[in-house]
């Protein structure tokens, strides 16, 4: 049997589930910071069952401030500030029960000092600087008597080099570079001598690439990659000889609709992902570990057109409660929408205790009555997943059913899902076709098909040219899209719009360009004869959720010191370009900009974090922008 997770998912994209997630079930909340105070990108760490939260960025600018938690009483306490400049976009570790911090950004630019904390005397000591560029959210890990540096952004963009430091000696030493490209904010953690790293932002690429460096013979090697979307700015720790990434932004460098949690096992070289964190990921939260839980402290969440400091902070058992727990994750699929027959029925299990479970039995049953049942044996660690299928049911006329797993374990309350799967409705569904020519127009052509049989097409047109078609769906359902090339190249030939484009999109409210959800999009980038993409639609679709388009604006330097360019390609000129400061005042716009590309004077702002949105034809896209 072929499986096509791919296709799947298209399709199971728009089923609703009537079923409280238990994606955050392990997740439970501790008491927010006193005084209404909120950061990001600050440093927490946590030494002899206290955590602590030094410095970071706040409303009101950077700050040294230091709290302290009290995992028994669920309580913070403020400690004297730490005696270095303010800053955010610091970085921190602890070994040996001494914490170390240093480097970041403040109004006066970026850092390159050092500091060692005792937090059993609550001194601070400054330690020798490191004779290197100045950078803000390096990499940076305290293991095994010394502190491994690298990579950050700088004034001249982002960096690549790699430092050892001593802590025995208190001297730095250069030493080889990461074999991959210069990178700021990535993930970090040591085990058992070696230090890994990887992920981070450089520019308009965000990685999910990872490495491992051994300071025995100062080697890099290249290991398995995220099996997910590229991230950055999210926090990281070790625990039980596993290294743990946690939240952080995805591709678009803005928040993911869930705060995922990864696991890597350097024993095997291979993630796992572990129950996602309550609501959307964080932008430059804080963690600490105290004895077998990890805290997720404060950071900031962006849901397109809002940014928002997080209150909020949670924790989490490392170490399972119960021994033998499992619960039914997900309903992932069936092509529900995607026309009548079989839908493939899938479950997605994760083991919620300490023990792998024993073989498992699993239903799915309709009106009480059960309709497939399959018998799942095999090892399941502890918060790992695992996908099973059922078989194949007709859902055309069923309004809800339930998955069970048979047996009893030690929490019975997540051993059943109800599903209420949407039906396609009746009706007409509007949707827009943008065809933007190459040097040879005549060579493209599209149709749109249900159940094989074409409903749209289009074909004969000029070159370099823009075509709008509006299409009427014969109801929602699920379709295939094919786009052809004679010649067999794409669309990438060259003309006054450079390569050309197709995009199919549908809207919340037909006409409404601002509530528009686009299906398809080929931007030009890679040559095809024929590429056939499944889509379904669904008259209820919100688009809200699908407005932000990468491709819309691109800006550039990030960070800036002077001059900040927005540009944009395509037919989607902005209809208006709004920047933000971090509190959400208003601080420079624009309607209706002229020609493809503003420039923009900032020598005379304040340094900091501001928002970059832009309203365009196609929909919104904002950004962050770090001004030095």
């Amino acid at each position: 049997m072929v499986f096509n997770l791919f296709r799947l998912w298209v399709c199971v994209f728009f089923v609703l589930l009537s079923n409280t997630s238990l994606h955050a079930q392990n997740w439970s909340p501790v008491a927010e910071l006193p005084d209404g105070h909120l950061t990001n990108h600050a440093f927490g760490f946590a030494v002899e069952g206290t955590g602590y939260l030094i410095a970071g960025q706040t409303p009101d600018g950077f700050t040294n401030a230091v709290y302290s938690y009290d995992p028994l009483a669920n309580a913070w306490s403020s400690l004297p500030d730490f005696p270095g400049e303010p800053r955010g976009y610091t970085i921190g570790d602890v070994w040996d029960g001494i914490a170390w911090m240093g480097f970041g950004l403040n109004d006066n630019g970026a850092m390159n000092d050092l500091w060692r904390f005792d937090p059993t005397t609550g001194d601070w000591t400054e330690m020798a600087s490191c004779p290197c560029e100045p950078r803000y959210h390096p990499a940076f890990v305290a293991h095994e008597g010394h502190i491994y540096m690298g990579m950050g952004s700088s004034f001249g963009g982002d960096l690549g080099d790699w430092w050892d430091y001593d802590m025995a000696t208190d001297t730095w030493a250069q030493k080889p570079r990461i074999p991959a490209p210069e990178r700021h904010h990535p993930y970090q953690f040591g085990i058992d001598g070696i230090v890994y790293t990887g992920f981070g932002h450089n520019g308009p690429d965000i990685y999910n690439t990872w490495y491992a460096y051994d300071p025995s013979d100062e080697s890099w090697e290249e290991l398995a990659s995220l099996p997910d979307q590229g991230r950055v700015a999210g926090t990281q720790f070790s625990h039980g000889g596993l290294g743990f990434a946690l939240s952080g932004d995805g591709e678009s460098h803005s928040s993911m609709d869930l705060g995922e949690f990864w696991a890597y096992d350097p024993a095997n070289d291979s993630w796992s992902e572990w129950p996602v964190h309550p609501g959307m990921s964080r932008w430059a939260p804080a963690s600490f570990v105290i004895g077998d839980d990890v805290y997720l402290i404060q950071g900031m969440s962006y849901d397109p057109g809002s940014f928002e400091y997080m209150e909020t902070n949670w924790k989490f058992a490392l170490v399972p409660e119960l021994a033998q727990d499992v619960g039914l994750e997900s309903f992932v699929g069936g092509e529900l929408i995607c026309g009548s027959g079989p839908s493939t029925i899938v479950a997605e299990l994760r083991n919620l205790g300490a023990q792998s479970p024993p073989e498992l039995t699993l239903d799915m049953r309709v009106d009480g009555q059960t309709v497939l049942s399959t018998n799942w044996t095999g090892s399941l660690a502890p918060y790992e997943t695992v996908l099973v299928i059922l078989g194949t049911y007709d859902l055309a006329n069923v309004d809800e059913f339930e998955l069970a797993i048979v047996e009893d374990d030690d929490n019975p309350n997540n051993n059943t899902l109800t599903v209420e799967p949407e039906q396609p409705t009746e009706g007409y569904v509007t949707c827009e076709v943008t065809v933007v020519t190459d040097n040879w127009g005549s060579e493209t052509s599209w149709e749109i098909l249900s159940e094989n049989a074409v409903v749209a097409s289009g074909s004969g047109y000029d070159d370099n040219a823009m075509y709008t078609i509006d299409v009427t769906l014969p109801g929602a359902g699920c379709y295939d899209l094919v786009l052809y090339d004679s010649y067999g190249d794409g669309m990438v030939g060259q003309g006054p719009n450079g390569a050309g484009s197709f995009k199919l999109r549908t809207f919340e409210e037909p006409g409404n360009p601002f509530t528009a959800f686009d299906l398809f999009l080929y931007d030009g980038s890679y040559e095809f004869s024929q590429v056939t993409e499944t889509f379904a639609v669904v008259a209820s679709t919100s688009a809200s959720d699908e407005m932000a388009l990468e491709e819309a604006l691109h800006v550039f330097p990030n960070p800036v010191r002077e001059t900040l360019t927005l540009e944009w390609p395509g037919a989607h000129p902005p209809l208006k370009v709004n920047i933000r400061s971090v509190d959400g005042k208003m601080t420079w716009h624009q309607d209706a900009p002229q020609g493809g590309r503003i420039m923009l004077d900032m020598q005379g702002w304040e340094a900091g974090v501001y928002f970059v949105q832009v309203c365009t034809t196609a929909g919104i896209h904002s950004t962050r922008v770090v001004k030095l």
